[in-house]
């Protein structure tokens, strides 16, 4: 196994440097210090991933490089109103499946104050939308509530773009009516991480927040995004 001897100390003040200058000027100046705290230290995070995750069941894939599953630190402004060019966090990304735009997800972001992990599909394609609707709504539906109910017992939140109303076709009371109305789904949670952020330990503690938030990915991968 891949030892990782954890980010910098640097990781977390660059990053909130870099929310205060968040200009291209700056980030020129300081291509050295990114480098050094965020991109290179990343690259053997997600190296020394990669085989606790194959054995996941089933198995997570990553990328230890920039659009793989390290996210680009420029931000795409096009369409954006917001046009500063920098992301401020250090994210990353892992996916079941063979298309990572597609496959169900883990994922992890370091912010300058704190570090957040998160599993499922951020946004389901349309054309799988009505087959996660009918899983939902039929028994297979008990088991992704069962596992969000154990999961927000846990501290874990859930999230992703959804309907004001049940969609048209279910019951508006349906038990599983909130789950119905939704276009993506995730479960995210802070890890209380500490100085642990800075040892070879992350690794261990990233995989068991993962594997806490797996039932949710694998349901939404199985029954909804696979094949």
């Amino acid at each position: 196994m891949t030892t990782f001897p954890g980010f910098p100390a640097d990781l977390q003040p660059f990053l909130a440097d870099l929310a205060a200058h968040n200009d291209r000027a700056w980030f020129a100046a300081h291509r050295a210090r990114y480098e050094q705290a965020l991109l290179e230290p990343a690259k053997a995070f997600v190296t020394a991933m990669l085989e606790p995750l194959a054995a996941f069941d089933p198995p997570v894939h990553g990328a230890p490089q920039v659009n793989g599953s390290i996210f680009r630190i420029a931000r795409d402004t096009r369409f954006s109103a917001d046009k500063t060019p920098y992301k401020t966090n250090a994210a990353f990304h892992f996916w079941h499946g063979d298309d990572k735009k597609s496959g169900a997800s883990f994922y992890l972001g370091i912010e300058p104050d704190g570090v957040h992990a998160g599993a499922g599909a951020f946004a389901i394609p349309k054309e799988r939308i009505g087959r996660y609707r009918d899983a939902v709504a039929g028994p297979r539906g008990v088991a992704l509530a069962e596992a969000v109910d154990a999961l927000r017992a846990q501290g874990w939140t859930t999230g992703g773009e959804a309907t004001v109303r049940v969609p048209r076709g279910f019951d508006p009371d349906h038990p599983r009516a909130e789950l119905l109305k939704h276009k993506g789904f995730y479960v995210v949670r802070e890890l209380d991480l500490g100085e642990a952020l800075h040892g070879p330990q992350v690794v261990d503690h990233v995989i068991e927040g993962f594997r806490a938030a797996a039932p949710v990915a694998r349901w939404l991968q199985e029954q909804v995004l696979a094949g």
